[in-house]
C-alpha cells in the first residue's frame, strides 16, 4: 500500500527551482500521509488558540517534525526549510510557520497538550502494533525492550542475546 503513495511523487529536475537539500524528505513526507499523521493529530491535539489563526495546530507541529526529520533540531534552524525550493514543492507551496510562530504557540502550551501529544504517540504505536505485531520499543542503557503484549517483554542485549521476560 505504501508503494501507491510513492507513485505520487512530484517530478523533479536538477535545477535551483525544484531540487531540495533534503533528498530523503519526499519519502518521509509520503510516509506521514500513509500513517495518517494529520488525522491522528487532529483527533487528539487542540492548543485552544482561538479562531483567528493562520496555521492549524497540525501545521505548527508538522513543521517541527519536518525540521527534525531532516536534522534541523534547533529552533534557530527551523527557518532553513522556508528557503528550500524543493521542500516548498513537496509541500505544494504551502508556506510553513516560521520559528517565532512556533515559539509563541509552544510558549502557551499547557500540561493538557502534553497529555494530548502522548495520546497521539499511543495511537501511532497502536497502528504499528496492528501492522507488525509489536508494541512499544524502548532503548534504555543499550538494552532494546519490545513489549509484545501485556505479559511478555523481549529484551535484546548489546551483544545480541535475546531474553524473554514474563510479567
Amino acid at each position: 500500500m505504501f508503494q501507491s503513495f510513492l507513485s505520487k511523487l512530484p517530478d523533479f529536475s536538477c535545477d535551483n527551482d525544484t531540487l531540495t537539500s533534503f533528498g530523503n524528505f519526499v519519502f518521509l513526507d509520503r510516509f506521514k500521509n500513509y500513517i495518517q499523521l494529520e488525522k491522528t493529530f487532529k483527533d487528539f491535539v487542540n492548543f485552544n488558540r482561538g479562531d483567528n489563526i493562520q496555521y492549524s495546530d497540525f501545521d505548527i507541529l508538522e513543521h517541527m517534525i519536518d525540521s527534525n526529520l531532516v536534522g534541523k533540531h534547533s529552533f534557530l534552524h527551523y527557518n532553513d526549510l522556508l528557503n528550500d525550493p524543493g521542500f516548498a514543492r513537496i509541500k505544494d507551496n504551502n508556506i510553513p510557520p516560521d520559528e517565532s510562530t512556533i515559539r509563541k504557540v509552544l510558549d502557551k502550551a499547557e500540561v493538557q497538550n502534553i497529555t494530548e501529544l502522548k495520546e497521539v504517540m499511543n495511537s501511532l504505536l497502536a497502528k504499528k502494533t496492528e501492522h507488525d505485531g509489536f508494541g512499544s520499543v524502548l532503548m534504555i542503557q543499550f538494552l532494546l525492550f519490545t513489549v509484545t503484549n501485556k505479559n511478555l517483554v523481549r529484551v535484546i542485549t548489546p551483544k545480541g542475546r535475546e531474553l524473554t521476560l514474563i510479567r
